[in-house]
């Protein structure tokens, strides 16, 4: 997601905008002056371009009731229903270096102008500022926040919010990838551990690390933690805390040494990650003192790939057992890729090029080169090789559909015949359901159809799972980088 840290906006100070906020049942009611919003609006520059009066976002497009998101001020996007019922952003909405203007400029690592602060706006309207923003949930259902001196998770429509702080918990905080867990520090008279809390139940699970905890998160298969470890009695220090940066918590000093260690959920049992070379649902796959890999589960190991292979993996599939595994020893230029299952491994008819500097995927496909130097996209499953070009890099893969990019064009090639979508533009995407937002397509993952295009001139901060893309004010040379209010508006 885009952050102030990589570009420079800003806007003159003394825009009147006249609100009045009236809260009811916990949601936030704005009532707008629509007329002075928008002159305010018109009122807006970019220094580093001049002054162009210009409306905040054109008028086709735009939802029939028009609901404005956050203050007019440099905006950078944390997180957003699925549904846009909520939305949480960093604004600049102080002049707090006393210049004469809301400014926010690139500064190494971060930013610096006028300091950012966290607000989360449900429906519409200016929003709430609290003290910050500790997590964010990867299904964008929750989000983790700290207000009156506590760590909250903040359920919406799920349930009553969760006060982490009364369960002994201190930052970091991280949700697992389906959003159903959180993990939090914990400090006991034993040491540090991290704590796994099932969210709309009772159960926590408490994993001890033998050290402090110097930082932790989810792996993908959502059953093993990763944690860096510091010696016992390492000092911790304060970490850069901008309201855009994703790390929250204190830190050990860059010249500490630590010990990499994945934990199991279940169990609680920990080994240090040189030898691991994936997860793989509750086990581990590991490479032993010969070459070989071995699984490990509960505690037994058996080897799954022989030495003689010189195995690397590629892939995984846990649901269906498989392990794709790219053998660098049989003496081929391409390495023959095999998937290696619990009874015996299957050639899939494929081999690939620098296979050691492939990383294991949890999806079907992967992206390698031909003998001709052209880009191409196998698919794991069937062994079929999608052709491209030269000029080819995946945009997104998953277990129904690959995405790349070709000669600025958006083409999926797991479909047959592939499938040219459009021109894109190389900027981040957003994902909402089946939806996936590459700009300025709004695609449909399913369908693998274009569902609309984003308006001009306009910055695209989130997708909504209807389809519709929250958008701020941007100007061509503004860096791509979003002026408040934002708004919600269809992209057909």
């Amino acid at each position: 997601m885009p952050g102030c840290h990589a570009a420079y906006v800003e806007t003159v100070l003394g825009a009147p905008v006249s609100m009045h906020r009236i809260y009811q049942s916990g949601r936030a009611r704005v009532c707008l002056n629509r007329s002075v919003i928008r002159a305010a609006l018109l009122g807006l520059c970019f220094t580093s371009v001049g002054c162009t009066a210009q409306g905040p976002v054109p008028t086709t497009n735009v939802t029939t009731d028009r609901i404005l998101i956050g203050a007019a001020a440099p905006t950078a996007m944390v997180d957003a229903a699925p549904d846009g019922s909520w939305v949480a952003i960093c604004q600049a909405r102080r002049d707090t270096n006393h210049d004469g203007r809301l400014a926010i400029m690139p500064d190494g690592n971060g930013t610096r102008g006028d300091a950012q602060a966290p607000y989360l706006v449900v429906g519409g309207g200016e929003g709430v500022e609290f003290e910050d923003i500790i997590a964010t949930d990867p299904t964008h259902r929750r989000l983790g926040i700290a207000r009156d001196g506590h760590i909250l998770i903040e359920q919406f429509s799920l349930g009553r919010e969760v006060d982490l702080t009364v369960l002994g918990a201190e930052p970091p905080v991280r949700f697992s990838l389906d959003g159903e867990r959180v993990a939090y520090k914990q400090h006991q008279p034993s040491g540090d551990a991290i704590v796994v809390y099932e969210l709309g139940t009772t159960v926590r699970h408490a994993l001890a690390v033998p050290g402090v905890l110097a930082g932790f998160y989810f792996e993908p298969g959502g059953e093993w933690l990763h944690a860096d470890v510091a010696a016992p009695g390492t000092p911790l220090e304060p970490h850069n805390r901008e309201c855009t940066t994703g790390f929250r918590g204190d830190v050990v000093g860059s010249d500490v040494p630590v010990t990499a260690l994945e934990l199991g959920l279940h169990g609680g049992t920990w080994r240090d990650v040189d030898a691991i070379r994936a997860t793989f649902g509750a086990a581990l796959i590991v490479a032993a003192h010969d070459g070989a890999l071995e699984i490990v589960r509960d505690g037994v190991e058996s080897e799954l790939v022989p030495a003689s292979c010189g195995g690397w993996i590629v892939g995984t599939d846990p649901k269906v057992g498989s392990v794709y595994v790219a053998c660098t020893k049989l003496g081929q230029v391409r390495a023959p890729v095999f998937d290696y299952r619990a009874h015996g491994a299957r050639a899939i008819g494929v081999g690939i090029v620098g296979a050691t500097t492939h990383t294991a995927h949890a999806t079907r496909f992967i992206a390698d080169e031909l003998d001709d130097g052209r880009r191409a996209v196998i698919d794991l499953h069937t062994g079929t090789v999608y052709p491209g070009a030269t000029n080819q890099f995946g945009m997104y893969f998953d277990d129904r559909i690959a995405l790349v990019s070709r000669d600025n064009e958006l083409v999926a090639v797991s479909s047959s015949p592939e499938r040219v979508l459009g021109r894109i533009d190389r900027q981040p995407t957003l994902h909402a359901g089946d939806l996936m937002f590459v700009a300025p397509l709004v695609v449909d993952l399913h369908r693998v159809t274009v569902l609309g295009v984003a308006p001009p001139h306009v910055t695209v901060l989130a997708l909504a799972t209807d389809g519709r893309l929250l958008v701020g004010h941007s100007l061509p040379s503004s860096g791509g980088y979003a002026m408040g209010p934002l708004e919600w508006v269809s992209a057909w």
